[in-house]
């Protein structure tokens, strides 16, 4: 399975999506939504097998926001002519680039976010190489398979809980949920995206598998607290191997409806 999306994202789901897979159940949905959309690897890999479903992608990320709404209204140029100019950046750039886009202040930081985006997803946690050449990020470059979905989706950027609550009580939406991993050690997420409450973060999703009416995926690391709150609804665990560092952990796949 090849790249879907526009910049390297580290933890996306695409390699795992043959293990997701065989616990979806599409059977009378009209929506799917992810509202930590990320690279929406799952949303894309469904829609291009039934790409008669709506999408809906969420993300409280503003950057992630600002660069697939400006890829939607048909403007990639703009962003890969930025990206281009931030082509040799040495080590010490790196750095200052991640602390303008960490501390919000500082101009062109959607442009930085998606440097340091694409190197933590070639390379976790490490500042370019030098003479490393910077991604020729070809999806950013004429037509690419996501800018169809893209196109006919719905982008906002809510909290979470303003996109679940839209659809919570809506038996045609299939609700995808792969949130940031809280409670293990994990840098790639921003101050942007973390959850500021965890006890209110999992009494939310916990309440959603037992009281929503359509159909709710909760994938998350197989970590005690995780098995211990959602018991009655783990369907699978698998393994995962992360492809930069090489580190081996499991996941578990969660959901509100019956698997046969």
């Amino acid at each position: 399975m090849t790249s879907h999306f526009y910049i390297a994202w580290a933890g996306n789901k695409r390699r795992e999506m043959g293990e997701i897979n065989r616990f979806v159940n599409l059977n009378g949905i009209e929506t799917v939504v992810e509202p930590f959309c990320g690279s929406a690897a799952f949303a894309f890999h469904t829609w291009k097998a039934s790409p008669h479903l709506r999408v809906h992608l969420n993300d409280k990320c503003p950057h992630l926001y600002a660069m697939l709404s400006t890829i939607k209204r048909g403007d990639k140029q703009t962003l890969y002519d930025g990206l281009q100019r931030y082509a040799n950046v040495t080590k010490e750039d790196y750095m200052r680039y991640n602390r303008e886009v960490n501390g919000g202040e500082g101009d062109d930081l959607t442009t930085k976010w998606m440097l340091m985006q694409t190197y933590n997803g070639l390379r976790p946690g490490m500042p370019p190489a030098p003479g490393r050449p910077f991604p020729k990020l070809k999806p950013l470059q004429g037509a690419f398979p996501f800018d169809d979905m893209l196109e006919r989706a719905t982008l906002t950027n809510h909290d979470f809980r303003v996109v679940c609550d839209q659809y919570r009580n809506d038996p045609t939406a299939f609700l995808f949920i792969d949130p940031p991993y809280v409670n293990s050690c994990n840098d790639f997420y921003s101050d942007a995206t973390c959850v500021d409450d965890v006890d209110a973060f999992y009494t939310y999703l916990l309440d959603l598998l037992q009281n929503a009416t359509c159909k709710v995926m909760l994938v998350v690391n197989n970590a005690l607290l995780m098995r211990l709150l959602f018991k009655d609804y783990i369907r699978h665990r698998y393994g995962k191997k992360y492809e930069c560092t090489k580190r081996q952990t499991e996941h578990i796949i969660i959901t509100n409806y019956d698997v046969e």
